[in-house]
């Protein structure tokens, strides 16, 4: 038994399960910074963020659309590249979320999905 090769495929295996799931949380993070960059929330750009507080300037609107095409472009590009990745993260998207509201549509009931419904 070759015990040096056991870590490396504990390693593959455990990527091969994990990878799928990384495009969407890219894809989802672009979506999340386009949202908080309409409504004026720069803090996902560190450096933007704080270049507006220190000199306490504002955006102009070519400027904010500019961003928002940028960060469309890369939504675009990565459905593209990612297109096969991203049906697995929608027909698994339980694994992805497992708090989602509409985990309930897979058949998976938690008892977290019923907590959190006790709140709303």
């Amino acid at each position: 038994m070759d015990l040096k090769s056991k870590p490396l495929q504990f390693f593959e295996s455990k990527l091969s399960v994990y990878m799928p799931l990384f495009p969407y949380g890219f894809y989802e993070k672009t979506v999340f910074m386009e949202k908080n960059v309409k409504d004026g929330n720069y803090c996902c750009f560190e450096s933007l963020s704080t270049f507006i507080v220190e000199k306490e300037a504002t955006l102009d609107e070519d400027l904010i659309s500019m961003i928002v095409a940028h960060l469309d472009s890369l939504k675009e590009s990565f459905d593209y590249y990612f297109s096969e990745e991203m049906k697995f993260c929608d027909k698994n998207i339980w694994i992805v979320n497992p708090f989602q509201s509409d985990v309930v549509a897979t058949g998976i009931s938690t008892k977290a999905d019923e907590e959190s419904n006790r709140f709303v």
